[in-house]
């Protein structure tokens, strides 16, 4: 699997992916890049080392986007999912935090 920008941002997006047949010798390819929406990359800090640049980031980052996802902490949400999540909860995130969302009161 292809992530983009997988080592600066604690939500990656898949870009592609490589699947390989071995029983039928054979390899697929998929694109996520034009009609599909990228899948997140959840829980980052499962597929790292604790050497990893940014690992306790990382691992922080994890523990509360679990306590926003609640019941879905396996494989996440899709993207829109979770940016409407973001959105109700008046939250955005940056780089590894999450940060009130600023509203502008007329």
């Amino acid at each position: 699997m292809g992530y983009e920008d997988f080592n600066d941002t604690p939500l990656p997006l898949l870009k592609e992916r490589i699947k390989v047949k071995l029983a039928e010798q054979s390899v697929d390819y998929f694109d996520y890049v034009d009609e599909y929406t990228p899948q997140p990359l959840y829980f980052k800090s499962h597929d790292l080392t604790e050497d990893y640049p940014n690992y306790k980031q990382q691992v922080s980052f994890d523990k509360k986007i679990a306590l926003l996802l609640a019941s879905n902490t396996r494989y996440g949400i899709k993207i829109d999912a979770l940016n409407s999540l973001l959105e109700s909860n008046k939250l955005e995130i940056k780089r590894f935090r999450f940060y009130n969302k600023k509203t502008h009161d007329p």
